[in-house]
């Protein structure tokens, strides 16, 4: 840790997708825009340039910057909220995928 290190973002990868981070009855997922319902609580994202920190237990902390290479998807973010939401959207889209 304590090195600079390039990231891929699943919210990014997501964004590129079409996807929209979206509370549902079964929890936080990452639904197609087509299928977000209206009214739906959603986790809103855009591309903020932050500076990061990841720490021991592997929680990020950020805080806005004027100018980064790392982008963050938030304005105002909570970041326990987005940590639990992407975690439980990531696990729920990892658990769709087939297993042969």
């Amino acid at each position: 840790m304590g090195t600079t290190r390039a990231l891929s973002s699943p919210p990014g990868l997501m964004m590129a997708a079409g996807r929209r981070l979206i509370k549902t009855s079964e929890g936080w997922r990452l639904l197609p825009e087509k299928q977000v319902p209206a009214g739906a609580e959603e986790f809103r994202l855009d591309l903020v340039p932050v500076d990061l920190r990841v720490e021991d237990d592997a929680h990020t902390i950020w805080q806005q910057a004027k100018r980064s290479n790392i982008l963050l998807f938030s304005h105002a973010p909570d970041q326990n909220l987005f940590n639990e939401a992407m975690g439980e959207a990531i696990n729920a889209l990892l658990r769709e995928l087939p297993v042969d």
